[in-house]
C-alpha cells in the first residue's frame, strides 16, 4: 500500500499509514496536498538519472590535453597498464595536478577512459 507524505516534517502532515485511492475522503485538504506532493516526489525520483553524475568539466579537461599532446607528438594519447605509465599519461597526471592535487594515477585513468568514450 502506498503512503502519502506532504513533504512537510511535521506528523500530523504525513500519513504514515497505508492509504487507499479509492476509499480515502479526498474533501480533505490536508490529504490532497499530501497527495500532490507524493506524486511530485515521485516524479522527481523518476527523473533522475541513475548513477554519480557526470563531471562534464574535468572530462572537456582532459579531451583538451589529449588534443594538446596530439598536436605536439602527432601520436595518438592512450593510458598504460598497471606498471606501464605512457608520456601521454605523465602529461595527463601532471595536468590533472593543477586543479585537484590529490589525483591518482588510477584516478587519472579512469577519467580518461571515461573523456575518450572508452568505458
Amino acid at each position: 500500500m502506498p503512503k502519502l507524505s506532504s513533504g512537510l516534517s511535521s506528523p500530523s502532515t504525513t500519513y504514515q499509514r497505508p492509504v487507499t485511492l479509492s476509499s480515502e475522503d479526498w474533501s480533505d485538504p490536508t490529504l490532497l496536498v499530501a497527495l500532490k506532493r507524493s506524486v511530485m516526489d515521485a516524479r522527481r525520483w523518476v527523473r533522475q538519472s541513475p548513477g554519480g553524475k557526470t563531471a562534464t568539466g574535468v572530462h572537456a579537461f582532459c579531451r583538451d590535453v589529449m588534443l594538446v599532446y596530439q598536436k605536439i607528438s602527432g601520436k595518438t594519447p592512450g593510458v598504460g597498464e598497471e606498471n606501464n605509465v605512457t608520456p601521454f599519461e605523465h602529461l595527463w597526471h601532471a595536468s590533472l595536478c593543477l586543479p585537484n592535487p590529490n589525483a591518482t594515477t588510477l584516478k587519472a585513468r579512469e577519467i580518461f577512459r571515461r573523456a575518450s568514450f572508452r568505458r
